[in-house]
């Protein structure tokens, strides 16, 4: 009777153990992280805190992060694949990276050299004239009562009349 207990508790030891290493197993690595700095062209490339943006191109998905004073970063949890797109920018600097393939487990690491942003501006130029009125005519510029709304096309309601208020100028 002993004898059968014991193989009965070792066999359930047995499975136990088959169980307890499939879970462990399950719950391996499946990600991968990209790490990098962030550092200014000028000044012997100090470091710089920026704005980071990583892209996987692929999915669309994205993640912001920031740089620390040191510009440096951390993003884990990155699905394997790619291509991912890796861009950094500070107060008139900007830098970026394509093309990063990620594989399982991997810890990817880079530097961006942030340079000055070249974004060019475009001037848009208009011109504002201010209406010409009347010296007797004071408030709108174009007013009606009711007969001249008889006279023009209705476009649309008057709320406050209940006819028509607006009309077109050239008729």
């Amino acid at each position: 009777m002993l004898s059968r207990t014991l193989r009965l508790v070792t066999a359930a030891a047995a499975l136990l153990g088959i169980f307890a290493a499939s879970t462990v197993h399950a719950q391996g690595v499946t990600d991968a992280a990209i790490e990098g700095a962030t550092c200014a062209t000028d000044s012997a490339g100090a470091p710089v805190a920026a704005q980071v943006l990583i892209v996987n191109s692929r999915t669309g998905a994205q993640l912001e992060l920031r740089s620390d004073a040191g510009g440096r970063f951390v993003a884990e949890h990155l699905s394997p694949g790619g291509p991912y797109r890796v861009e950094a920018r500070a107060a008139g600097l900007s830098a970026a990276r394509d093309g990063i393939m990620l594989v399982l487990g991997q810890r990817y690491s880079l530097t961006l050299v942030l340079s000055p942003d070249t974004a060019k501006l475009t001037w848009v130029v208009g011109e504002a004239q201010s209406p010409v009125l009347a010296q007797s005519a004071m408030g709108a510029s174009h007013t009606g009562g009711c007969a001249a709304r008889r006279k023009r096309p209705c476009v649309g309601p008057d709320v406050v009349n209940a006819g028509c208020g607006v009309f077109p100028a050239h008729v």
